[in-house]
C-alpha cells in the first residue's frame, strides 16, 4: 500500500482528536460497530512503537478514519497522476471550491461532478477541441483538487473558462512527479458519513471522460490513452 507523506507531532495530535470526535459522533447516533473499528484503529496507531520490529499496526481501512484515508487518497493520487503521465496527455491541475449548500458532502460531489461535465459538453458545441478534455480528481470538505487534460486546447483557455465559473479557483502548473495530493481534510460529520457508508474513497472521487471519437474500422470509438478508460480501482 501506498504511504502518505509522513506528519508533524501536531499533525499527529490533531487527527487523533478528530478521529475521537468521529468516534464519539458515530457512538451517539448507533453506529457502535463502525465506531468500535476507528477506535481499534486509533488504539493500534497509538501503540506502535511497541509492537514488534517486523510488525505492521492493524488498520481498519475505513474513509472515516484520518490516518487510513491519507493513505488511500495518497495512492489514489499517485494513479491519476501516472494514469494521465502513461498517457503522456498534457494535463494541468486546477483546486476548484464546493458549493455544499444544505447537502451533505456526497451530493456536493455529485453536484460537482455534473457541473463539470455540463460545462464540458457545452463548450464541446463552440469548440470541438473539448470533447479531448477530461477530469480526473478527488473532494474533500472544503473543495477539490483536479488534473484536467487539454490534448487539443491550450491549458490557458480552459483556465480561463473554469476561472469563469468558478472566481476563486486555483490553476496550476503541468503535473510533475512532485505535485502535492490532495490532503483529504474532512470535517467530523463528513468522516463520519464516510465511515458508515463503507465505500471507502469513491464517494470522493470525480472523473469526466474525454468525448472524443474516431472511426476505427468502420465503427466509432473512444480515443484518448488511459484516460477514456474505466478508472482502475485501488484496494488496499
Amino acid at each position: 500500500m501506498t504511504r502518505a507523506r509522513r506528519s508533524t507531532r501536531a499533525d499527529a495530535a490533531k487527527a487523533e482528536r478528530h478521529q475521537q470526535e468521529v468516534i464519539d459522533l458515530l457512538r451517539g447516533s448507533g453506529h457502535q460497530h463502525v465506531a468500535d473499528r476507528l477506535h481499534r484503529c486509533l488504539l493500534a496507531r497509538r501503540s506502535r512503537h511497541d509492537a514488534p520490529a517486523n510488525s505492521w499496526p492493524w488498520r481498519c481501512r475505513s474513509a472515516g478514519c484520518s490516518s487510513c484515508r491519507r493513505t488511500m487518497i495518497a495512492a489514489e493520487w499517485e494513479l491519476i497522476f501516472r494514469v494521465g503521465a502513461e498517457g503522456k496527455v498534457a494535463s494541468a491541475s486546477v483546486s476548484l471550491p464546493l458549493e455544499r449548500g444544505a447537502g451533505d458532502l456526497r451530493q456536493a460531489v455529485r453536484s460537482l461532478r455534473r457541473t463539470l461535465r455540463d460545462l464540458r459538453d457545452r463548450w464541446r458545441l463552440h469548440d470541438r477541441g473539448w470533447s479531448h478534455v477530461g477530469f480526473r480528481g478527488l473532494a474533500a470538505t472544503d473543495g477539490a483538487m483536479l488534473l484536467f487534460q487539454h490534448a487539443a486546447l491550450d491549458a490557458s483557455a480552459i483556465a480561463a473558462v473554469l476561472l469563469r465559473r468558478w472566481p476563486t479557483a486555483v490553476i496550476g502548473a503541468s503535473t510533475t512527479p512532485g505535485f502535492t495530493e490532495p490532503k483529504g481534510l474532512l470535517c467530523v460529520y463528513d468522516a463520519a458519513a464516510l465511515a458508515v457508508m463503507k465505500r471507502g474513497i469513491e464517494p470522493l472521487r470525480i472523473g469526466i471522460r474525454s468525448r472524443q471519437r474516431i472511426r476505427r474500422g468502420g465503427k466509432r470509438t473512444r480515443i484518448g490513452p488511459n484516460w477514456s478508460e474505466p478508472w482502475p480501482v485501488v484496494i488496499g
